[in-house]
């Protein structure tokens, strides 16, 4: 299956800036917050969420709004038992991060799925 054509028939015009966290660390038993980096993705696909896009979420995630991502460069999803935050954006004037990916090797894209983020 190539999903090429879908991308970039689906791309936002211009792509998306994403915000990347890098993992932080404990410094003195404080914790200290990872660099963060601008990334743009283009093209990138961004649409509502199936049902089947919000099993991968963690279950606690299930019901919130959510959007999936294609694109062709690394997405990169929160990570629970660290903390790591997921790469963040914001889509239609609310913001949203990133909660799990699925790297498709041998199609050569990544599907991300987002969640709004909480206010």
């Amino acid at each position: 299956m190539n999903l090429s054509g879908i991308i970039s028939s689906f791309a936002l015009p211009g792509g998306l800036e994403l915000t990347r966290y890098e993992a932080g660390f404990f410094s003195h038993g404080q914790h200290v917050e990872g660099a963060t980096s601008e990334v743009k993705v283009d093209p990138i696909a961004v649409y509502p969420a199936k049902p089947q896009d919000v099993l991968a979420l963690p279950e606690g995630l299930r019901s919130e709004e959510a959007l999936t991502l294609l694109s062709y460069e690394e997405l990169r999803a929160a990570k629970a038992p660290s903390g790591a935050k997921g790469d963040t954006f914001t889509y239609g004037g609310e913001d949203f991060e990133i909660r799990a990916v699925e790297h498709w090797e041998v199609a050569g894209f990544y599907r991300g799925v987002a969640t709004k983020v909480s206010q």
